[in-house]
């Protein structure tokens, strides 16, 4: 007669520890995995309903075929020979891919990722924009509460047209981002938006600009207020800063703008280089020789090409000043 094997009870707890633990994950990944198929499942359908409805509405939404991806870690649609138009704000776009992705735990931000080769179509009454371009990478994302809208593209290159007007461009990176609230209690009206605009390695062929067609470095970011009943519609520049050819500019201020666009206020700029951008102006036309003699003359007074100084840009009256040498007209500014 054999005596029962005993069993320590340390063991049996051990091995029921592993077996509830492999069950809660089994039952977690197909949870999840329910929840994915679900999601994808949505996109599919908003897609299709984008692509059925949307020309009730004016908007166009084609693609040649769809495949659904991203698992585990996002839900995506991928999108071939993609097509949106949307004639109600005159948009257009077309492109060789495009995805469509957010996280399956969350519904926004979405954002669209689409290399390759793209068409951009701006039309605002009569006058049209269309900027054909390839980007080694270009992504943008979309959320809501306040509203968001971020672009970034990598070593793009390509041709702005309109009018008779054609300019070859290539940007080496480039961020473009914008939000925007709405005010509820006035039929949904703009209630205030703030841009961010950042570019790297910015060549514009064919524009005769004062320094040359290369800007190493541009960025902008502002908050544009809308008019009110009884206010103007105000530009608050929270930083600005440009670089080519040896000179940078920082700058910030506020502008208010009056029913034609035209600005009047003071930005408090930072000048490197002021003496080799005073010649540039000049040689240009667009400082005369007299004011930019006097830039130059201050300039090499109190400045060199590698000393900052400080001066005012100022909008008055539809005039513009560097200091006290006249630009000329102040340019309207429409939104």
């Amino acid at each position: 007669m054999h005596a029962r094997p005993m069993t320590h009870p340390g063991f049996v707890r051990h091995h029921l520890r592993a077996i509830l633990g492999a069950g809660a994950l089994v039952i977690l990944t197909t949870a999840y995995a329910a929840w994915w198929l679900y999601a994808s499942g949505l996109l599919k359908s908003e897609l299709s309903l984008l692509q059925e409805r949307g020309p009730a509405v004016g908007i166009t939404a084609q693609w040649s075929a769809i495949a659904l991806t991203g698992f585990p870690f996002a839900v995506a649609a991928d999108l071939e020979k993609p097509v949106y138009a949307n004639d109600q704000i005159g948009f257009g776009w077309t492109g060789e891919t495009l995805r469509v992705s957010f996280r399956p735990w969350s519904l926004s931000p979405v954002r669209f990722v689409a290399p390759g080769q793209q068409r951009w179509i701006v039309a605002q009454g009569e006058n049209t924009i269309t900027i054909d371009a390839h980007a080694k990478a270009a992504a943008a994302s979309y959320a809501s509460a306040p509203e968001r809208v971020t672009l970034d593209t990598e070593e793009t290159r390509g041709t702005v047209q309109w009018a008779e007007t054609s300019l070859p461009f290539t940007v080496a990176r480039a961020k473009l981002s914008g939000s925007a609230w709405i005010d509820k209690d006035k039929q949904q009206s703009l209630a205030k938006a703030v841009a961010l605009i950042e570019a790297d390695g910015l060549i514009l062929q064919g524009l005769a600009l004062p320094l040359g067609p290369k800007i190493d470095r541009l960025r902008l970011d502002a908050e544009i207020a809308p008019p009110g009943p009884q206010t103007p519609a105000t530009v608050k520049l929270a930083s600005a800063q440009f670089a080519a050819d040896g000179v940078e500019i920082k700058g910030a201020g506020t502008l208010t703008l009056d029913a034609q666009g035209t600005p009047e206020g003071t930005l408090d700029l930072t000048v490197r280089g002021l003496p080799r951008l005073a010649e540039a102006l000049g040689q240009k036309g667009l400082l005369t020789a007299s004011a930019a003699m006097t830039v130059k003359m201050a300039a090499g007074l109190i400045a060199t090409d590698q000393t900052e100084v400080s001066l005012p840009l100022r909008f008055t009256q539809g005039q513009m000043f560097l200091g006290p040498a006249p630009l000329g007209p102040a340019p309207r500014l429409v939104f």
